[in-house]
This record gives structure tokens, sequence and C-alpha cells, in this order.
């Protein structure tokens, strides 16, 4: 459509404000998002530091197949460094903590949940550079697990997790957690109600029927459950 031009029945709508008053909109707004931010981020952060003690319960193995968190210097250079918006649940994440050492280890090994590695920050960067030149997925969509790809996107604050099979046939993703902090907090109650475990050789195992059932109650907007 060259400019100036509009297609038929296209309308304009616009709402005045005196100066003080937008200003304060504004201000109002903004301080509502900022709050909604951090909200966001204090409950996310709660509930890592809850999974991490379930989890390290039942797993001594994972203190040190996690990586330390990084700083948030580090995750802002990091994700700046290519363009991607800086997303307050991504920071707290990788705050927590800095992805798995996967190397030399066998997937199975380094399961917690979710069939697919935490990846570092790094990684996860480098991985989400390659599929988007592909064109997997959207470039707002942001892998933080990978083989069995779960997807968080860093333009939305507080919105679901998406995965990204295609051995699952998922080819377009689909959201399965109702957001980072839903995903925690199943995975967490998972452990607790004995539907996920590992065997005397460290091998992940789950009870699925079961695991279903808690996932689509605690996530029931997230499609991949229904």
């Amino acid at each position: 459509m060259s400019t100036g031009t509009r297609p038929p029945h296209f309308h304009l709508i616009f709402i005045s404000f005196s100066r003080g008053s937008y200003r304060n909109f504004v201000a109002k707004d903004l301080y509502s998002l900022y709050s909604h931010k951090k909200q966001t981020a204090m409950k996310l952060e709660e509930s890592l530091k809850r999974f991490e003690e379930v989890l390290f319960s039942k797993n001594e193995a994972f203190e040190q197949l996690l990586f330390p968190g990084i700083n948030q210097d580090e995750v802002t250079s990091i994700i700046t460094s290519v363009g991607l918006n800086l997303s307050e649940e991504l920071s707290t994440l990788y705050r927590w903590r800095n992805g798995i050492n996967f190397k030399h280890l066998k997937t199975n090994k380094l399961i917690f949940g979710i069939s697919g590695v935490f990846l570092p920050l790094k990684d996860a960067v480098s991985a989400w550079l390659n599929d988007s030149k592909k064109g997997y997925y959207t470039n707002e969509l942001f892998p933080i697990f990978f083989d069995e790809t779960h997807l968080i996107n860093i333009e939305v604050i507080g919105g679901p997790i998406y995965i990204y099979s295609p051995p699952l046939d998922i080819l377009d993703p689909i959201s399965i957690y109702d957001s980072l902090d839903k995903m925690f907090i199943t995975l967490t109650q998972a452990f607790e109600k004995g539907y996920f475990y590992y065997n005397n050789a460290g091998i992940f195992e789950s009870k699925d029927n079961e695991y279903s059932t808690l996932a689509k109650t605690i996530n029931p907007n997230s499609i991949f459950w229904q």
C-alpha cells in the first residue's frame, strides 16, 4: 500500500490527552509493566529454588552437572550481542543456573523431567541462530531445552513455553506449559509425587499418564496436553 492511501472502510481511532494526563498515563503504564516484570521474576526465582531443592534430593549428581548461574552483565552481553531482546525470565533462569554440562554423558542421565538438554546460554544462542536461519520457528522464540526443543517467547512477559519436535510430528511450535514458572512448578510436583524418578543406575524414568494429568491440571491453557 503506497503512502497516504487507505483500504476501504479503514478507520483511525485516536484518544486525546492533555500533556499532563498523557505523562501520568505513560508513567502508570510503565510502572505497571515494571511491577509485572518484577513479580514474574520473583515468582520464578521461588519456583527455581524449590525445584533445585527437590531435584538435588532425588539425584545428587545434578549438584555437579548444573553449571552455576552467570551474572546479569554476562547475560545481557550474550543476549544483546545477537540482537535479541533481554527477557526478564530468561535473565532469571540463567542467573539461577547456566545450563547443564552435557558433554561425555548420555542424554538420559541429563534429563530432569523434559526430554531435552538444558543448554548453557551461549550454546542456546548458537542453536537459536542456526534454527532461525533454517526457519524452524520464528525469531522471538528462544530454545532453553534442546533435542525435544522447548522454546520461550522473549517478547512476552509470563507467556507460554512452546515445544518444537519433528520426532513427535510437531513441526509448528505449540504451547506445552502456561509459563516458565508453571513449567518448573509442574516438574517439581512430578518429582514430589513420584511421577518422575531416577533408577539405581541414575537413569531418568517417568509415569507418563500420571504426569500428563498433572501437567494438564497445572497448565490448562497449553495445547499439548489437550
